[in-house]
């Protein structure tokens, strides 16, 4: 006959718990005048965090004494530790242990049983605030079907001894392989393809001493979207392109430029390609006494969609690559590279160049034909069409002759506003913006133009590489 009692009794001097008794009487199997043995396989030595908890100690008894009584005591134990009389069954003695306010302590809790020899177990209790713990950014690791390697990083409040952790996941957890906590303040583990198309969940349990964390791991059913850009000019000249620049996902930081094709078809891949341009980006960096870093978030690194992007001071007739592609501040490839040609413009009738200081601008003109008329100006830049350009200049062209037409014949006009041969013109610098030169021949009977109009933009000041309209590097080698 099996019977349970609870009963508070003292024990060698010990302060008494309710306790979980036991007896038993003897079979016919039981051996006559074995003594009682009382085991058990819970731990001798329990530490518990400051905030308190739960523990439990299994027992047995073999040759078991009728009416005889297993007994728990606690050492001077004040009030922090309780037995737990809900959670005890017969075999199992369970307690709590109260959230500790001051500093580290510790006792003795003693299983006894009549004529065995008495089990004990030492409890120790953190001091308030000493806890070891785990202090991680986040709880959750979300991604994609893509799979990979994860890398986390984390820190753990009052480390105990060499900071070791361990960590697992639960047993058929397949898709998480490589788990490494061998480096300090570091987790890493690897991420199988998730081609089942449907979202999957573990946890990974890391611990250090007693403090324990609960990682939650979600692995989405989609693959990550691939970041891809479209490149359309939207203007070309014979020294200047304006193109738009739209990329499929618009808060991801990247690269667009332009350059010769000459240098482009240098490179037998697109990667090579990118890792020069990286490269050339760490030299640039470098002469204005800056981190790569620095550099790029600030100045090269673009977001969204954009639209008039402007390079100008390109050479006639030449033929030039548009390129896109994902990177991040610490130079991080995250796409692959998309990219369109062009070429500039024949330029026949003029050439066009500038001198700017901080005072005036000098614009320099050299016809191909030195023996016929020509006019040149140079206006700010307001993003005229062609057509808008040239009706405007033939209206300035206009306003002069008619100033002087009661005076002057229209060919004296021409002659005397116009030029032959190689000329130029001294401008007030009107401060930091964008301005455009123009150059077409006259007809001096007329003084109405008798060719297109060849155009070369100026900048003055710097620009921002992010607004509409931008001017943006191009690249240089």
């Amino acid at each position: 006959m099996k019977k349970h009692i609870l009963l508070s009794v003292p024990f060698m001097g010990l302060i008494a718990v309710t306790a979980l008794l036991s007896c038993q009487q003897n079979s016919p199997e039981t051996p006559e005048n074995l003594p009682p043995v009382l085991a058990t396989t819970s731990e001798s030595d329990i530490t518990f965090p400051s905030r308190g908890g739960a523990g439990n100690i299994t027992y047995t008894v073999e040759n078991p004494e009728e009416n005889a009584e297993v007994t728990l005591s606690v050492y001077n134990s004040d009030t922090w530790i309780h037995y737990d009389e809900s959670a005890s069954t017969e075999g199992i003695v369970a307690y709590t242990v109260n959230p500790n306010e001051g500093e580290a302590r510790q006792t003795v809790l003693v299983l006894s049983y009549p004529g065995a020899s008495p089990l004990t177990f030492n409890i120790s209790q953190n001091a308030a605030g000493s806890d070891p713990e785990f202090v991680f950014n986040e709880s959750t690791v979300q991604t994609f079907a893509d799979g990979g390697a994860v890398e986390l990083r984390y820190t753990i409040k009052n480390p105990v001894g060499s900071g070791d952790v361990t960590a697992s996941v639960p047993e058929g957890t397949d898709w998480i392989s490589g788990i490494d906590t061998e480096t300090k303040n570091i987790l890493r583990f690897t991420l199988s393809e998730n081609t089942s198309g449907a979202e999957r969940e573990t946890i990974l349990n890391l611990r250090h001493d007693i403090a324990e964390f609960s990682l939650t791991v979600i692995q989405s059913g989609e693959y990550k979207p691939t970041l891809q850009f479209q490149l359309d000019t939207v203007s070309v000249t014979s020294t200047s392109v304006t193109w738009n620049c739209i990329p499929s996902i618009k808060d991801q930081t990247y690269i667009t430029m332009v350059v010769e094709k000459s240098y482009w078809d240098e490179f037998s891949s697109a990667e090579e390609y990118i890792l020069d341009d990286i490269e050339y980006f760490r030299l640039v960096a470098e002469q204005y006494g800056m981190t790569l870093d620095e550099f790029l978030s600030g100045s090269q690194l673009q977001i969204g969609d954009l639209i008039g992007l402007t390079v100008d001071g390109q050479t006639p007739g030449t033929e030039y690559v548009i390129y896109a592609y994902g990177l991040t501040a610490s130079a991080e490839i995250t796409s692959d590279i998309s990219y369109i040609t062009y070429t500039t413009r024949e330029q026949k009738d003029f050439g066009i160049t500038f001198n700017a200081d901080d005072y005036e601008v000098e614009m320099i003109v050299t016809p191909a034909d030195g023996q016929r008329w020509y006019w040149f100006d140079l206006m700010p830049d307001e993003g005229l069409s062609g057509d808008e350009l040239a009706r405007e200049a033939q209206n300035r062209l206009n306003d002069l002759i008619d100033s002087y037409s009661w005076l002057f014949s229209i060919e004296e006009c021409v002659m005397m506003y116009c030029h032959q041969g190689e000329d130029n013109e001294y401008y007030d610098n009107d401060g930091p913006g964008a301005y455009i030169g123009y150059a077409v021949y006259v007809d001096e009977t007329t003084g109405k133009f008798s060719s297109e109009l060849t155009t070369a933009p100026l900048t003055i000041g710097a620009s921002s590489p992010a607004a509409t309209g931008t001017k943006v590097m191009s690249r240089k080698y």
